[in-house]
């Protein structure tokens, strides 16, 4: 076998695919991994080298299965930020850990939580929650906020034929979210200086936006957002 890589790589993806579309039970999933390893051990040892390779193609599947399907097995881990969802409004403090995304009518932040205050009392978290912000409140990337929010599980919108929204953030980390509906339920602790390269390419992403939007009347301006800065939400949906 010349490029048996290649087949190991095919193996991954199709792992990889095969965990997006089904769930196994985790100690399943373990029961499967551990029979495998066995059985290549015991073809290794009898030189059963067709077999040993058709085995080490499933451990390699079953770690692409696993990789994907992490998401779905440990999110109740405590203290996951999740088993605060659906206690009312609580007091969570984290930072920004990705870039806003602007739209018509608000801002979406993905905030990573470090600690909540419950009972008078800080409570470390870990976790991410997409925040829902006023239009009008801007946040950047690093930021350390404190806000006050009824956190809810991600659930989908129950369309037919709709994307499966809840799966799409859960494989993001994503298991959980809140909305701010006043500006006095979040403020800015303290900005964070440095963000690495990540945080320069993004104050160069907001100098363009002010550019853009200081120039550009609508809807030309969301038009030269969508093609300059991939930021697509603003669009008028009579346009699209």
């Amino acid at each position: 076998m010349r490029r048996p890589l290649i087949l190991l790589l095919i193996a991954m993806i199709a792992g990889i695919l095969a965990g997006s579309y089904w769930i196994i039970p985790f100690y399943s999933l373990c029961a499967a991994a551990v029979v495998t390893l066995i059985l290549i051990l015991v073809s290794l040892r009898k030189k059963w080298l067709p077999a040993g390779f058709v085995f080490i193609f499933l451990a390699v599947f079953l770690l692409g299965f696993f990789n994907i399907q992490k998401a779905f097995h440990f999110p109740e881990s405590r203290p996951h930020i999740l088993s605060y969802a659906n206690e009312g409004k609580i007091t969570v403090e984290g930072f920004v850990s990705e870039s806003p995304v602007a739209y018509a009518d608000k801002n979406v932040l993905i905030v990573q939580p470090l600690r909540i205050l419950k009972d008078k009392t800080y409570r470390p978290v870990f976790g991410a929650v997409r925040l829902s912000i006023p239009s009008g409140l801007t946040f950047y990337l690093g930021d350390f906020i404190r806000f006050q929010s009824s956190l809810r599980k991600i659930e989908n919108f129950n369309n037919p034929g709709a994307l499966n929204y809840k799966r799409l953030m859960n494989l993001q980390g994503i298991y959980i979210s809140g909305y701010i509906h006043d500006a006095s339920d979040i403020i800015l602790l303290r900005k964070q200086p440095s963000f690495g390269v990540h945080r320069m390419i993004e104050s160069f992403r907001l100098y363009l936006k002010r550019i853009i939007g200081n120039h550009a009347p609508m809807p030309e301006k969301s038009i030269i957002e969508a093609m300059t800065l991939g930021n697509q939400n603003e669009i008028p949906s009579v346009i699209r």
